[in-house]
């Protein structure tokens, strides 16, 4: 399993979530971050399985739900 980690900065009122260099995987989903539409995606092969709102609490929901299914 590949540590992620989350630089957390103030975006016009709210929280928005980086995360810090390279995105990685969690239990083989790559876990990604689109700064586009400011969501995290777990993805496996091309397939996205989950997405999560790009704040700190969508962080540590797409980390916990990586890592149990």
């Amino acid at each position: 399993m590949t540590k992620l980690r989350c630089r957390i900065r103030m975006v016009t009122d709210h929280l928005r979530c980086e995360p810090s260099g390279n995105q990685g995987e969690i239990n083989g989903k790559r876990v990604t971050w689109n700064p586009d539409d400011n969501r995290f995606y777990v993805m496996v092969g091309q397939d996205v399985v989950a997405t999560f709102a790009g704040n700190r609490k969508g962080w540590y929901n797409m980390v916990q739900w990586a890592r149990t299914h």
